[in-house]
């Protein structure tokens, strides 16, 4: 695996560079947290670049919608973690 240096250093032609970042920020009027995450694609040629279009924008609603699906996902994890503990024991009926 390379570091984000050598990526963006790396210009061997014919590939797609892909970066995927994740970002926390506290909110603490609110009292929360807010996950971002961003995608960034580049191709090390021209030629690359062109052959890689067309593929890239045939994915690009899906590769959305993925991603937000797995926010969403985070968030009801999240959310799920904050609430009370509820009990397991169970209630006698008498």
């Amino acid at each position: 695996m390379l570091s984000a240096d050598e990526l963006r250093a790396w210009r061997q032609p014919g590939w797609i560079k892909v970066a995927m970042s994740f970002t926390l920020e506290a909110l603490p009027e609110r009292g929360g947290t807010l996950l971002s995450t961003e995608t960034r694609v580049a191709s090390t040629d021209a030629r690359t670049a062109r052959a890689f279009a067309p593929y890239w924008w045939l994915i690009r609603a899906g590769s959305a919608l993925i991603r937000r699906e797995a926010l969403a996902g985070v968030r009801r994890d999240a959310e799920r973690s904050r609430a009370p503990p509820v009990s397991n024991s169970r209630i006698s009926g008498r």
